[in-house]
């Protein structure tokens, strides 16, 4: 009984390190098909790696059996104080996953000539950087900055110009 623990942890170890590895290869793999900024394919698959840190941190500590019932609780309630701060601002939510779907399926990149058709409200200009909230777009009339939400520009039509 002593050497299952031991046994499971380097197996959750060797797991974890294999994932982190095919993580940075996934995203490294994607960014460079469709020629991203390398800064935000070392953002993008860090902030997956901190998660997937945090969920086998947990597992370990469980493992262990180091107090889970207490971090438990603990986590739990950050988890719920996160989670209502989510639904009370849904758009942020909404502008993440947004940003994600964004870095995925979209061809667009840094430098791209953009018109995102939003009737009397179409923005056209540079695309400057994507952020986890907004695409920061450089206006082309009056050479101005233009912070455009994730979840506005997946519900538009966007021109490459």
């Amino acid at each position: 009984m002593e050497g299952k623990p031991l046994l499971f942890t380097l197996i959750l170890a060797l797991f974890y390190v294999l994932l982190r590895i095919l993580t940075f290869r996934i995203y490294e793999s994607i960014g460079s098909r469709k020629e991203f900024d390398p800064d935000r394919i070392r953002a993008s698959s860090k902030a997956t790696v901190n998660i997937i840190s945090i969920i086998f941190a947990t597992i370990f500590l469980s493992v262990w059996g180091i107090g889970f019932k207490g971090i438990h609780i603990y986590l739990s309630s950050i988890f719920a104080v996160i989670g209502i701060a989510f639904f009370a601002t849904w758009s942020v939510l909404s502008s993440i996953t947004s940003g994600i779907i964004i870095y995925f399926t979209s061809d667009l990149k840094i430098g791209d000539n953009i018109r995102i058709i939003d009737g009397e409200n179409t923005v056209e200009g540079k695309i400057i950087e994507f952020g986890l909230y907004a695409i920061r777009i450089r206006g082309s009339i009056d050479n101005h900055m233009i912070i455009y939400p994730n979840n506005l520009a997946v519900q538009k039509a966007i021109a490459k110009l």
